[in-house]
């Protein structure tokens, strides 16, 4: 319900000032986050961008907090930062925000995608398989990145109409216990 009512707050004040320009500010923060990203992370670097996504989480809530978050772009751009939390509140803030983003911009593909994601890397967080198919894990001794397991009562139908592929059928088995 939190999350619900977090929502529809953000889409108030999202479409109260829909014809803003974007945040700069936060445009930069995600041209910094996507460049380490880009640029692959060792893993002794992974310490470091831990630490510069901690503090850029940190800049996107004070900016919620003040409203300077405002167009589709910021939405999106708030929620791809939001996402590389590490707590499940942060993928419920970084899923609301995806929201915002696709409600304000519907032909938005990054934004509906960014739906998925946030909602299939917050489940994964809670230990239960994902809807969508997006997020996969790193096998520390192979560096090797696996398939995690998929809501086998999720349709490939409902993915696709998110824009989302099927589902292949060996990796659509519940999470171990």
């Amino acid at each position: 319900m939190k999350t619900l009512t977090l929502v529809a707050l953000l889409l108030h004040f999202a479409l109260a000032s829909a014809s803003d320009l974007p945040n700069q500010r936060l445009s930069q923060l995600v041209a910094a986050d996507q460049e380490v990203r880009r640029s692959g992370i060792t893993p002794e670097g992974w310490a470091a961008a831990a630490k510069a996504d901690a503090e850029r989480r940190v800049e996107v809530l004070a900016m919620l907090k003040q409203g300077s978050i405002r167009t589709s772009l910021d939405y999106e751009n708030a929620a791809l930062i939001m996402q590389h939390g590490t707590q499940p509140n942060d993928y419920r803030l970084a899923h609301a925000l995806a929201t915002v983003a696709a409600t304000l911009k519907p032909d938005s593909r990054f934004a509906r995608w960014l739906q998925t994601a946030t909602w299939d890397r917050l489940l994964h967080s809670l230990g239960k398989p994902q809807w969508y198919g997006t997020q996969k894990q790193r096998d520390p001794a192979s560096g090797q990145f696996r398939e995690l397991p998929n809501e086998p009562d999720i349709s490939d139908e409902h993915r696709q109409n998110l824009n989302e592929p099927a589902v292949r059928r060996a990796t659509r088995s519940p999470v171990p216990k």
